[in-house]
């Protein structure tokens, strides 16, 4: 679908909906970006995923005290999805595929509280139309 002029994949419904589009090995998602100089906010795109990322990237978050080191890749190969090769980056407790998203959380972590319970998306299956081309345990396989 077409959103903001640029070829996008949708995620969500109703007045949850989240934009997504590829450009080379990046993944760009429609969301809140703070201004870093003024501390304002809008809605925008942003990185939210480099897939031509190799072994040791850290990716970190910083404020004027602190870094923390979020997670590092680990390694990185190949798999074949639906007769396609993509890169598979392994975060040690998460594993991305590239064109498919996230052994944890999909393409975008999602939570929230329901009756005091933390909530969280993962990705179980993913589809070509009515084919099923990829599975949870594809992230895995060998």
């Amino acid at each position: 679908m077409e959103f903001d002029g640029k070829q996008c994949y949708k995620y969500g419904e109703d007045n949850a909906n989240h934009y997504f589009y590829e450009e080379g090995s990046k993944v760009y998602a429609y969301k809140w970006v703070t201004n870093s100089t003024t501390g304002q906010g809008e809605l925008g795109w942003k990185e939210e995923f480099d897939f031509g990322i190799e072994p040791g990237y850290k990716e970190t978050y910083s404020d004027d005290e602190i870094t923390i080191v979020l997670r590092e890749c680990k390694s990185v190969d190949a798999i074949v999805v639906n007769g396609v090769q993509r890169r598979r980056l392994d975060f040690g407790d998460d594993i991305w595929v590239e064109g498919i998203g996230s052994s944890k959380s999909g393409i975008y972590a999602e939570w929230g509280t329901v009756s005091g319970s933390l909530m969280s998306s993962k990705l179980l299956s993913v589809y070509d139309g009515e084919k099923c081309i990829f599975t949870a345990a594809d992230f895995t396989a060998k």
